[in-house]
């Protein structure tokens, strides 16, 4: 990060922008690693967008983690739990798509058009 305040010549930005892309290229096949060794290897799903009436939390963000404790605490209680944006992959992984009450994603904000009764 300190180099980014100074002259560099084209090479050395590239240079530099290759050695960033190595760096985020690892810590992705950490987050990968550390993913799959909890939830499982994904697997292509199908997710749909419909709400069912009912209540309903909305999960947005990356934890997967803080999702799998969400699930757990509401299993059994009549509230549905909705992945929002980042939250898609969670579809995929077999220890997250055991819970029935989480089947949907939704992808746009307002109240849904498409409510299952």
């Amino acid at each position: 990060m300190q180099d980014i305040g100074k002259e560099h010549t084209v090479d050395q930005w590239l240079a530099l922008l290759m050695e960033f892309g190595e760096i985020n290229l690892k810590c992705m096949a950490l987050l990968d690693e550390a993913n799959t060794t909890t939830f499982g290897r994904p697997v292509p799903t199908k997710v749909t967008t419909v709400i069912d009436k009912g209540p309903f939390i909305i999960v947005s963000g990356h934890d997967f983690e803080d999702l799998k404790q969400l699930l757990e605490q509401t299993a059994g209680k009549g509230i549905n739990i909705y992945t929002h944006g980042e939250m898609l992959p969670a579809h995929a992984y077999p220890e997250l798509k055991k819970y029935p009450h989480c089947p949907q994603h939704r992808s746009r904000g307002g109240r849904p058009s498409n409510q299952r009764s």
